[in-house]
């Protein structure tokens, strides 16, 4: 099981202006843990659709290297298997309202950088939806596709697709609830 991921990458510092611009607290946090405060703030503020990690830029090292941003995930697309090959997708309306949030937080558009990779990290071990649990940590919901839609899927999302239309809204809305 691999997930592909898409969202906006910024580093360190900008977080913080994020962070600052609205208002949630790091508790403290070493910026390697930054994205525990923002996936809080997300669920508690029902932007469900955006999930937050800390990773090391997948141009500037691999999994195992220390981390030097934050993405923010806006386009989570799952896989039964680890695709080969590298694949990429276009920004779809959806992730250009996640990176309007991002500017009107106050994070400059040449800080973010949109970016594609196959979750070799573990941003998406416990899901795709940040939501508070009774700790006030986060626990993200999982959408799975079969075999069959992650095929169509790829094909869809290289035109520019989204998986709310691509499954339809009941259907998007029936599966998220499913990892609740």
């Amino acid at each position: 099981m691999a997930h592909l991921l898409g969202g906006y990458y910024m580093s360190f510092p900008s977080t913080r202006v994020l962070l600052q611009h609205y208002n949630i607290d790091d508790k403290g946090a070493d910026d390697d843990l930054l994205e525990s405060p923002i996936n809080d703030w997300l669920a508690r503020n029902n932007k469900l659709e955006i999930l937050a990690g800390a990773i090391c830029h997948p141009d500037r090292g691999t999994a195992k290297d220390k981390e030097d941003g934050i993405l923010i995930v806006t386009h989570p697309v799952f896989s039964p298997k680890k695709e080969p090959q590298t694949v990429t997708f276009p920004e779809d309306k959806q992730d250009i309202a996640a990176k309007e949030w991002l500017m009107a937080g106050g994070v400059a558009e040449e800080d973010l950088e949109w970016i594609c990779f196959w979750d070799t990290v573990g941003l998406t071990r416990m899901g795709l939806q940040p939501r508070r649990n009774e700790r006030g940590r986060t626990r993200p919901v999982m959408i799975k596709l079969t075999d069959e839609e992650w095929s169509k899927w790829v094909k869809i999302v290289m035109k520019g697709g989204n998986l709310k239309a691509f499954l339809g809204e009941e259907e998007y809305e029936r599966r998220r609830n499913l990892g609740q």
